[in-house]
This record gives structure tokens, C-alpha cells and sequence, in this order.
């Protein structure tokens, strides 16, 4: 936006009069509408919508952007969109059948995208020990995880890592039941916490399809 700016002020007055009309509404867009978020049965993927436009009603669309929180706050990508329904059904198709259920629900305080700022959970890593359970929710992503955590960190001769390793698919299973996610996706961790699923393409990271007109 500065840059458009600072563009502007370097034409001269006889560039400036063959200038497009659209360049001068460049560094103007805003949010001009509400700010929706939306998040998968897992409850670590995230969608944040905005409708924005330009002064004068100009161009009205939706911004999407998409939050990978499985393990740390990660913007996986982001979209423009001409209405919400449309935002809203590329981030469902996107996500499949873990997105079923997933509804835009109105931002009213800014505290609810706290999500967005999880990644702050710990200086040294993903865990750390005492974050809240919210933050352990189950995901395959968020079990693979936990297990290189415990892979990495923990002593494997220690009768307590093993014990962990143990309990970790009852555990994931009783976390998936009291967060109401369908049995299907909760095995869907269990087999990841008991490493009979290593597949990383669960919680991927795709291109939406731009709007006509828009940038590559």
C-alpha cells in the first residue's frame, strides 16, 4: 500500500492525467463489512472471513484466511472471494469431511481469534507441559506432533515414557469424545498416536481457486 502511495506522489501532473481510476483506490481497502470464523471438527484448523471493499461501495469481496493450528498458529493460505457463501464453500471443500459441520459464526470480540496467537505457547517448541487443554486437543496432525515431541525429548529407558506411549490412543480417543468429534476422526488419531498411520497429507495446505479477473 505504501508503495502504491509513494508511486502516486512521483508521478508527474502529466502522467498523473492518464492514470487508471483504480490505482488511486489501491492503498483504501478496509474491512467494511463483519468478520466471520469458522473451524473444522478437529478444531485446530482455522478460517477467519472479512468482507472488505473500496471507498464508494467499489468491489465488494471477502477475504479468507487460512489457519493451520495444529501445533503452532501457521497461516496455510489465503483467498478473495465475491460473497461469504463462496468463502465459506472453498474452505469446506478444501477440508472434506472434517469440515461437514462447519458454520461461520459471527467475530463480536476480537478474544475469540485468539487462536491466532497460540504459537506463543512455548519459546523452546510446540509443548511444553502445562498448556491448557484446549491447546491438546486431538488432530492427526497435533498427535504426530506430540509423538516427535516425546520422540525427541523424552527418556525412552524411563518406565514413565513408556507408560505415555501406552496410554497415548485411550487418551486421544477419551480427548476426542469430551471435544464431541466423530468417532471416525478420532480414529483417525488413534492410528497416528499408535503409529499405524504416518500419512502428513491430513492437514494440508492448498491453493483456493481465485476469482475471475484476480491475480495469479
Amino acid at each position: 500500500m505504501q508503495a502504491v502511495k509513494d508511486a502516486g506522489r512521483a508521478l508527474t501532473r502529466q502522467q498523473s492525467s492518464v492514470t487508471p481510476d483504480w490505482l488511486g483506490l489501491c492503498p483504501d481497502g478496509s474491512v467494511t463489512g463483519g468478520i466471520w470464523a469458522m473451524r473444522d471438527d478437529y478444531r485446530t484448523r482455522f478460517a477467519v472471513l472479512a468482507g472488505c471493499g473500496y471507498p464508494g461501495g467499489v468491489d465488494p469481496h471477502v477475504f479468507l484466511l487460512d489457519i493451520d493450528a495444529c501445533v503452532t498458529a501457521t497461516p496455510a493460505d489465503a483467498a478473495v472471494f465475491d460473497s461469504l457463501d463462496q468463502a465459506v464453500a472453498a474452505w469446506r471443500e478444501g477440508k472434506g469431511d472434517t469440515a461437514r459441520t462447519a458454520r461461520p459464526e459471527p467475530v463480536t470480540d476480537y478474544s475469540q481469534l485468539g487462536f491466532l496467537v497460540r504459537c506463543a505457547a512455548s519459546p523452546n517448541g510446540p509443548f511444553r507441559g502445562d498448556e491448557s487443554r484446549g491447546y491438546a486437543d486431538i488432530s492427526p496432525h497435533r498427535i504426530r506432533a506430540l509423538l516427535a515431541y516425546m520422540d525427541d525429548d523424552w527418556l525412552p529407558e524411563e518406565p514413565a515414557t513408556a507408560a505415555a506411549y501406552k496410554l497415548l490412543p485411550e487418551w486421544v480417543r477419551w480427548n476426542g469424545g469430551q471435544a464431541d468429534v466423530p468417532e471416525p476422526l478420532i480414529e483417525r488419531s488413534v492410528a497416528v498416536a499408535e503409529r499405524r498411520q504416518l500419512d502428513i497429507s491430513d492437514c494440508p495446505s492448498f491453493r483456493f481457486r481465485p476469482r475471475p479477473g484476480d491475480a495469479p
